[in-house]
């Protein structure tokens, strides 16, 4: 800590201006007591670690204004005087010849070796100047991240006013029901949008719950858990508390530890929440059973995610699995040694917002030559670049790393990892599709040959179909093979899984089993298959593709449309071309779409005849963006007509393109 204050003391001493970096150094001694706490709380409840975790971002906020609010003490630093460095020469200088370049108008002067300056005074940037850029780009940093948090909160507030009120009766008072149970005193506004894909909480003034449009079809049993999780959240507070991480993290972005803070506070939370709806009763494995469900549910939206209360993102579910699956986990909601966290963090930050860090009398008297100034600035340097070389501040750079690497890329151990590839194995289906599900999200690929031994073998459609949507989840070609082989499994929903995990993985081993689905039975996998296609995007899967425009459901022929725009090859143009007349609105737009972005001159009479002609105003205004992609003159006629089209999107992608071709 000393080491730290003496850094400190010689950089706000050498760059006035630069005092925010006595509040990061204070702010990094709370979050690793924060940090440690948790650790040694490991088997505490999450909601104790969750309320250590908040008193520690709560501190870090207080700092600047308990700094200026606390009367001062110093802790004496003795500062040596500075002694003369002869002059440094560079390696570079010393053994590196000169690199020669030919002069050219574009490149008169030739790349010379880097020397490092004999005196102080002919630096590049002086450390009074780094005193003053550092905190205009944290200052930048800040902002944008602060103007993300509000454009998220009022994102938030639209989503829940511009929703809809849920109107069942059943459903209203069951929610006033659990609210009084958990003694919730506020009212909560319960409604339902169909661009929220997951439940999610909101309230920083009036609670709120936002059900996707699907909470109709729930059983009564899911939509009791999934209440009682959202209303766990507005009774701790915890979109209060995550507009305070958020706002911590953006004004010490660039600290590690802060990010640390935030990933660990939504942990804990999302497990303090798991714990009291088992706490109210519901058995762990069918809990876990509503969250595989909802997070395989979500789907990507628009909806402000950042300022949301979320209930299952995948990334937080294996390890949520994990603990509501074990026993011996303390679920306690309101722990004793909760208290004794907060109230060290609050004896950590009361000396630590008073410490003002100051030398002894061995300073430069008052109205020192500026020759002195120099002087004693390039000794500031050059203890500061000692103690850096001395590890003063390697040690501590290391621990900060250390902890940031344990929160923000969690490692599996192998233990865990072992026991998930056990449970694939397990007598009851559910538990192994559960363990599936759990080493996907894992995303590790050491999982891959026990995941590919369930695609291929397990007596379970649910848990062949699970085991292939984690291959897809890791994305290693080892997995491929496994997966062509499912292709041909009895099951649709199989096969279909393991064509989108094909096409994640991205492999062209693939493409001629799946050119052979697109010969499929079940709409969905031939759909599938034409998605992963497009994914690989390799010119060996066109001729698959383009007979799949002739596909007898319209779905198949709009992907298959798609996947040949990613693929680019001037080989789709003419059936392309013909899928301009076909009787789907979206094949037609989707095969628009590829025109342009194979951008090819055989396309322009088809497409121009489109705009021109076709009923749809979605197809004429992507046909006009082909045009425009493909910037041939001989559009400029129909583009022009289009520019009087009865619909503004038209004139307006006309205009548009009438600009890139003349420009």
């Amino acid at each position: 800590m000393t080491g730290l204050i003496e850094l400190a003391t010689r950089l706000t001493e050498a760059a006035p201006t630069a005092a925010w970096v006595e509040i990061l150094i204070k702010a990094t001694a709370l979050l690793l007591a924060a940090w440690v706490l948790s650790q040694l709380m490991s088997r505490a409840s999450a909601a104790a670690r969750h309320r250590t975790w908040t008193a520690a971002l709560l501190a870090v906020l207080a700092l600047p204004l308990l700094s200026q609010a606390l009367p001062g003490w110093q802790l004496p630093i003795s500062t040596p005087p500075a002694a003369s460095a002869p002059a440094a020469t560079s390696p570079l200088e010393a053994s590196s010849p000169s690199m020669a370049v030919p002069e050219s108008p574009s490149n008169a002067l030739a790349p010379r070796p880097v020397t490092i300056p004999s005196e102080p005074t002919q630096a590049a940037i002086s450390l009074p100047e780094l005193g003053k850029i550092l905190p205009l780009i944290w200052a930048l940093g800040t902002l944008i991240l602060v103007s993300r948090l509000v454009f998220s909160s009022l994102a938030a507030s639209w989503l829940v006013r511009s929703a809809k009120p849920v109107s069942d009766v059943e459903l209203l008072a069951e929610v006033d029901t659990l609210r009084q149970q958990l003694g919730l005193r506020s009212a909560v506004k319960l409604v339902e949008h169909p661009r929220v894909t997951m439940p999610m909480a909101w309230g920083l003034w009036r609670p709120a719950v936002l059900l996707p449009d699907s909470a109709n079809a729930w059983t009564e049993e899911r939509r009791r858990v999934v209440l009682l999780h959202e209303l766990a959240h507005l009774k701790r507070w915890d979109c209060q508390t995550l507009m305070l991480a958020r706002l911590v993290t953006a004004l010490h972005w660039l600290n590690p530890l802060a990010w640390l803070a935030l990933r660990r506070l939504q942990t804990e939370r999302e497990h303090a929440c798991d714990d009291l709806v088992l706490s109210a009763g519901t058995p762990g494995a069918d809990y876990a059973q509503h969250l595989l469900d909802i997070a395989r549910a979500m789907r990507s939206s628009l909806t402000p995610n950042w300022a949301l209360v979320a209930m299952a993102r995948p990334s937080e579910l294996e390890g949520r699995l994990l603990a509501i699956l074990d026993p011996e986990l303390d679920r306690d909601q309101t722990p004793r040694i909760a208290r004794w966290g907060v109230l060290l963090i609050v004896c950590l930050l009361l000396p630590l917002a008073a410490l003002q860090p100051g030398a002894d009398a061995q300073q430069e008297p008052a109205g020192a030559s500026p020759q002195a100034a120099d002087e004693s600035t390039s000794g500031v340097a050059e203890e500061i670049s000692e103690s850096l070389a001395g590890g003063v501040a390697e040690g501590i750079a290391e621990g900060i790393a250390e902890a940031t690497r344990q929160a923000m890329e969690p490692a599996i151990s192998a233990r865990v990892l072992e026991a998930l590839t056990a449970a694939l194995s397990d007598e009851a289906a559910d538990n192994r599709a559960q363990a599936a599900h759990a080493l996907g999200s894992v995303e590790d690929a050491t999982a891959v040959p026990a995941l590919a031994l369930a695609v291929r073998e397990d007596a379970s459609e649910t848990v062949r179909e699970q085991a292939a949507w984690s291959l897809g989840m890791i994305e290693d070609a080892s997995a491929v093979p496994a997966l062509r082989d499912a292709l041909s499994d009895p099951s649709e929903s199989v096969r279909e899984q393991a064509a989108w995990s094909l096409g994640m993985i991205e492999s062209p081993d693939a493409v001629e089993a799946l050119g052979a689905a697109l010969g499929d039975p079940a709409t969905q996998v031939r759909e599938q298959a034409a998605w992963a296609l497009g994914m690989i995007e390799s010119s060996s899967a066109v001729p698959k593709l383009i007979t799949a425009l002739d596909d007898a459901a319209p779905s198949v022929r709009e992907q298959a449309a798609w996947a040949l725009g990613l693929v680019e090859s001037p080989e789709a143009v003419t059936k392309l071309s013909e899928a301009l007349a076909d009787p789907s609105h979206s094949v037609r737009h989707q095969a628009a779409w590829a025109l342009g972005m194979i951008e090819s001159h055989a396309a322009v009479d088809a497409l121009t005849s489109t705009l021109a002609n076709d009923a749809s105003a979605e197809v004429r205004e992507q046909a006009a963006w082909a045009l425009g992609m493909i910037e041939d003159e001989a559009a400029l006629d129909v583009l022009l007509d289009a520019m009087s089209d009865e619909h503004l999107e038209v004139r307006q992608r006309a205009l548009w393109a009438v600009g890139q071709i003349t420009g």
